[in-house]
């Protein structure tokens, strides 16, 4: 089984409901002549062994992926039969080209998914080996942008492009964590953030549903960051009374 997520896997790994892309869930079969670490028999080398491995693309239902997002992936199988090499560093990049960047996960010890602490697996707690690199190789589709028609004469009048107007927004959360899971807690809020947004423009919010209609209104990007509150000039207090005094208030 194959799974996707838009955002950072973190806190989610035991949350099916976390996971709405399931894009394959397909049988693979060792070949006649191949041997694991376990049995004994000839050498299998490993360009037969990862080819042994390959999903075929017909299995697959296809996902877009879009230039500045983050996605998590989530590869399970019934035997202990998906490598992985030791990383150094939770969300350190270990592999990259122009495209993609791919950070170190996790290993999961448990099996099936989404079950930790229940009575299907008599109450056993899921165990994640951080970090982790996944072996393996990941092919897929890349789209450029399109490049514009030329004219077709020295005549023609080329159209007047559509107006763009872009808006930076900025919402503050006060989010309390560990130093070691600011990174983590960035991604999620910025996964939290745009999954709402996608809801409210796909008609849960009908204001801004027009101007998708209308206007083609579309998200451009979400970013998590940081800061203190000084940097943005809050004071926070305990009570539940918010005076002027206090532009912004923890409570």
């Amino acid at each position: 089984m194959f799974y996707e997520l838009q955002g950072s896997w973190y806190g989610h790994q035991n949350n099916a409901d976390s996971w709405p892309h399931l894009l394959v869930n397909t049988t693979l079969n060792h070949p006649a002549d191949f041997h694991n670490r376990s049995n004994d028999g000839p050498f299998i080398n490993l360009e037969k062994k990862k080819s042994s491995a390959v999903i075929p693309r017909n299995a697959f239902t296809p996902l877009e992926m879009k230039t500045g997002e983050v996605w998590a992936f989530y590869v399970c199988t019934s035997l202990a039969d998906v490598r992985y090499t030791i990383g150094t560093k939770l969300g350190e990049e270990f592999a990259s080209n122009s495209e993609l960047s791919v950070m170190e996960g996790a290993g999961a010890a448990d099996y099936p998914p989404f079950l930790s602490g229940t009575p299907a697996v008599q109450g056993v707690e899921y165990t994640f080996y951080t970090p982790r690199q996944f072996n393996g190789i990941l092919i897929y589709d890349h789209i450029a942008e399109c490049a514009s028609t030329a004219p077709s004469s020295m005549n023609s009048i080329a159209p007047t492009p559509t107006p763009i107007l872009t808006t930076n927004v900025t919402y503050t959360f006060y989010v309390e964590h560990s130093p070691e899971k600011s990174w983590s807690v960035k991604e999620d809020m910025s996964a939290g953030v745009r999954n709402v947004l996608n809801r409210l423009m796909g008609g849960e919010d009908d204001t801004l549903y027009k101007y998708v209609i209308d206007d083609d209104l579309a998200i451009g990007s979400v970013l998590g960051n940081d800061t203190s509150p000084d940097d943005i000039d809050c004071k926070f207090q305990t009570n539940y009374s918010v005076s002027d005094d206090y532009p912004c208030a923890y409570l």
